[in-house]
């Protein structure tokens, strides 16, 4: 199955930060994950981070997080999917975990519109070309390399 996935607009594999649920995720991914849960936090600015369940999927390199510590049930909406470190999972316009920060950012400013106004020297936020969608594309950057790809809710 991991060889037909995409990271896109849609989500990941079939599942989607616009719909897919925990149900769908043990029907499509199964269940060989690790469960991590993380309380809420107050940052020195002042935000909230909400509390969130994490399922890591070890062997394919993906993860989904839930916006709950609470126990996940069939109905659970998930808020993003993502490819992290070690995935071999590309967009079709060629966006990788692994990639240079410089060639991402190329790659990103040619097919895809960025968020100037969410982007950080750390995270590109990408819609499509056209259009406006209800997700984006988040590309985390670490050592001058993507590390972490990410379909999310707007």
């Amino acid at each position: 199955m991991i060889d037909s996935m995409t990271i896109d607009f849609d989500g990941i594999g079939g599942i989607t930060p616009m719909g897919s649920t925990y149900g769908d995720v043990l029907r499509l991914w199964g269940n060989l994950f690790h469960v991590e849960h993380r309380p809420a936090e107050v940052l020195s600015s002042g935000r909230v981070i909400k509390p969130k369940t994490f399922l890591n999927f070890k062997a394919m390199r993906t993860m989904i997080s839930f916006s709950t510590d609470e126990p996940l049930q069939s109905e659970t909406p998930i808020g993003m999917v993502g490819a992290e470190t070690g995935c071999r999972l590309r967009t079709p316009k060629g966006l990788h975990v692994g990639l240079s920060k410089v060639r991402a950012r190329a790659i990103a400013s040619w097919f895809y519109r960025i968020n100037r106004e969410s982007s950080r020297d750390y995270v590109l936020y990408l819609d499509p070309l056209e259009g406006d969608g209800n997700t984006e594309i988040g590309v985390f950057f670490e050592d001058n390399k993507v590390d972490f790809i990410g379909v999310y809710r707007k």
